[in-house]
Formats: structure tokens, C-alpha cells, sequence
């Protein structure tokens, strides 16, 4: 009985210190999650935002978001947003550079952020 606990205590030790980083990574993708919960869709403005659309949700699609969203003047969403200092977080941890076209197809913001907030959902299940 005792050698039965011992072995399950120690298999959970090992299992939940065994990699900080992905640890980290859903830490800063709940934070996100919280965030993109709370934005009102009333303080978005009607702005229009490059589309960077990723079904499937790859890493360089969050690069390519904070871009983006770091260049806007609006406090929730520009460089001092809290949505932008997360997105970095998760980039560093992620190892994603990317870059942006100057142009292309438009979205609105709120549309793209949308889109984020399913994305986060879809890496946290």
C-alpha cells in the first residue's frame, strides 16, 4: 500500500515539474483567455486590421497578430495592451518570428480579435 502511494506520489512529482515551459505557455494562453473575455465589443473600434486568418491556428498567426495589434493606438490593444505584452510571452516561448505584408486582404478589428480568442480556446483544449 505505502510502496503504491509513493510510486503515485512521486509519478505526479515528476509529471507536473517535468516541462515549466509548457506550464508557462498555458498560464500566459489563460491569461490571454481572460483578457479576450473581457473586451467589450463596444470599446473596439470600427477599424480595419490586415487578415492574418489561420484555421488552423499555427504559432505564426499569434506572431503575426501582435504585430498587428502592437501598431494600433488603442490602449487595450497597442504596444501597452496587455493582449500585446501576452502575445510576446507567448511568441518568446514559442520561438516564432515572422513578418507582415504591407498589404493585402482586411478585416475588422474586432473580427480578428475574435478569431484570437478562438484560437486560444482551441490550444487550451
Amino acid at each position: 500500500m505505502y510502496v503504491m502511494l509513493l510510486i503515485s506520489l512521486t509519478v505526479t512529482l515528476v509529471s507536473a515539474t517535468s516541462n515549466p515551459l509548457q506550464r508557462r505557455r498555458t498560464q500566459v494562453l489563460k491569461e490571454m483567455h481572460v483578457t479576450l473575455n473581457n473586451i467589450s465589443a463596444l470599446k473596439v473600434k470600427k477599424q480595419q486590421v490586415l487578415n492574418v486568418f489561420d484555421k488552423d491556428c499555427k504559432p505564426e498567426y499569434f506572431c503575426k497578430t501582435e504585430k498587428i495589434l502592437s501598431k494600433l493606438h488603442q490602449s487595450e490593444f497597442g504596444r501597452t495592451g496587455v493582449i500585446v505584452r501576452l502575445l510576446e510571452v507567448f511568441n518568446d516561448l514559442e520561438g516564432t518570428k515572422c513578418t507582415l505584408q504591407a498589404t493585402g486582404n482586411t478585416v475588422e478589428l474586432g473580427l480578428l480579435l475574435n478569431h484570437l480568442h478562438s484560437c486560444v480556446k482551441k490550444l487550451l483544449s
